[in-house]
């Protein structure tokens, strides 16, 4: 089950993304292509290091699929730095909760991915316990109808990207397609920057940079895991057990607010402690269901 264990890894890192968008990002970061630029040169600069230790030559079928699933994480990117801008993003986790049900339909539609009724009931348990968990007091706040609409948008485009991702590494080694699907990212990144860079100047903040450029970094040492596990096991598993990243997330923040409450403060009352009881049982049922 090596390809659990790299599925878990990914949620932790990607938690600590998270905790970092909470306190610094979402609060400095006033420019979301410049986000996404940064983030697509960092992922073209790591994975690009691939080419100096493995042959990156792969049939063109597979690397164009590969290039395209850079393609479409960076546009995944972009839009939920988009929404960053503009809502609080904890107002749409519920939605973005959602994606191993998408990914789901997307495995069994493109690559036949089929499973026994546990593992389907450990996805639904995973996915009800994350929105549980990320619902604030019980109740819904979607806030506005474009954000939705994007946020629809960014769980389509990643679900699509671990599709092709799958699709790849079945057909070729993981290295490789990391490589390719790195430089479908930096080629976006440097797109965007040709078109929008007289934008930037003078929105570049020391230390929102500085923020962005960490969170992009162990975004991509999240995507390293995450990649490792879809080339080891099943998609649809994979995602599901994405999901356990909202946990790492809660108890993440409940620590940060135990020991410098001044960076970041969680709401804590006897209703909010049953809600995230229950929400912790679900997940941990779901991940012994998919695991």
């Amino acid at each position: 089950m090596l390809w659990a264990v790299f599925a878990i890894f990914a949620a932790l890192v990607y938690a600590v993304v998270n905790i970092i968008d909470k306190i610094a990002i979402s609060k400095e970061m006033k420019d979301p292509i410049l986000a996404s630029v940064i983030f697509g040169l960092i992922a073209a600069l790591v994975f690009g290091l691939i080419a100096f230790f493995v042959n990156v030559m792969i049939s063109y079928l597979v690397l164009g699929i590969a290039f395209a699933a850079g393609v479409l994480s960076w546009f995944g990117v972009y839009l939920y730095y988009k929404i960053l801008v503009k809502e609080e993003v904890s107002k749409f986790v519920p939605l973005l909760s959602l994606s191993p049900i998408v990914v789901m339909v997307l495995a069994f539609v493109l690559l036949g991915e089929v499973f026994g009724a546990l593992k389907y009931l450990g996805i639904f348990l995973l996915v009800v316990g994350a929105i549980v968990m990320s619902l604030k007091e019980f109740r819904f706040k979607f806030g506005l109808k474009e954000g939705m609409l994007i946020i629809s948008l960014v769980v389509l485009l990643f679900a699509l990207g671990d599709i092709a991702v799958k699709f790849s590494t079945i057909r070729a080694s993981v290295w490789p397609v990391m490589f390719w699907v790195g430089i479908g990212e930096g080629v976006m990144a440097l797109l965007a920057f040709i078109f929008h860079h007289p934008h930037i100047r003078g929105r570049i903040r020391e230390n929102g940079v500085r923020h962005l450029v960490l969170a992009n970094v162990l975004t991509v040492v999240g995507a390293v895991f995450s990649f490792l596990a879809i080339s080891l096991g099943p998609v649809t598993l994979v995602r599901a057990l994405a999901e356990t990243q909202i946990l790492f997330v809660f108890f993440g923040a409940l620590a940060l607010g135990k020991f410098y409450p001044e960076i970041l403060k969680e709401k804590i009352n006897g209703r909010i402690v049953l809600q995230k009881i229950v929400a912790i049982l679900l997940i941990i049922a779901g991940t012994v269901l998919v695991i």
